[in-house]
């Protein structure tokens, strides 16, 4: 893809979906510009009133931007910008999920199905899929987790090595309750 048509392509796909966003004339032309920006923007500081802009901010992501830049270098501090707000939009929607207020496991999946579809190494969104499975009541699936991140770290040339807040999490979640004495 040449630098004109990867312009076209993000000028498409910024004319469709601002055709998604409702019309707001007191928003600034970025603003309408950067839909998934402003959504975000839009709903994270209202907690778990503000998961539905969310959700309609993640449900914009078709993909890793730019395909991941490859050969577009120009465009690599534009992919790490977007990758970086699409997992923090994630791992917002599946932590506000597993709220009572506003519990929906599939929702919390998907969130983080996509954010590891754009970027398969972000530690934090195995974090909260180990909760997703956790609250589901589902320690096959905490299980399948661990051992999915594991892999990951392996796959990616870290031997293994996980984050502090992953190792805590994993004992904390695996940790057998302690016998009652009788």
């Amino acid at each position: 893809m040449s630098y004109q048509e990867a312009l076209l392509s993000c000028a498409a796909a910024t004319a469709l979906t601002r055709s998604r966003l409702p019309f707001d004339r007191h928003l600034s032309r970025s603003e309408r510009q950067q839909p998934l920006s402003y959504l975000a923007q839009r709903g994270i500081p209202h907690g778990a009133a503000g998961v539905l802009d969310l959700e309609a901010a993640l449900a914009l992501v078709r993909g890793r931007p730019f395909g991941g830049a490859g050969a577009h270098t120009w465009a690599a501090p534009l992919v790490q910008t977007f990758v970086s707000q699409i997992v923090d939009v994630a791992y917002t929607i599946a932590t506000l999920r597993l709220q009572d207020e506003v519990l929906d496991i599939e929702a919390a999946r998907r969130a983080v199905a996509v954010g590891l579809s754009v970027e398969p190494a972000a530690e934090m969104l195995y974090r909260g899929w180990m909760r997703i499975e956790h609250r589901a009541g589902n320690p096959a699936g905490v299980r399948e987790v661990i051992d999915q991140v594991r892999q990951m770290t392996v796959d990616m040339g870290w031997d293994g090595m996980l984050q502090d807040e992953t190792e805590q999490l994993i004992a904390r979640l695996t940790a057998k309750p302690a016998a009652r004495v009788r």
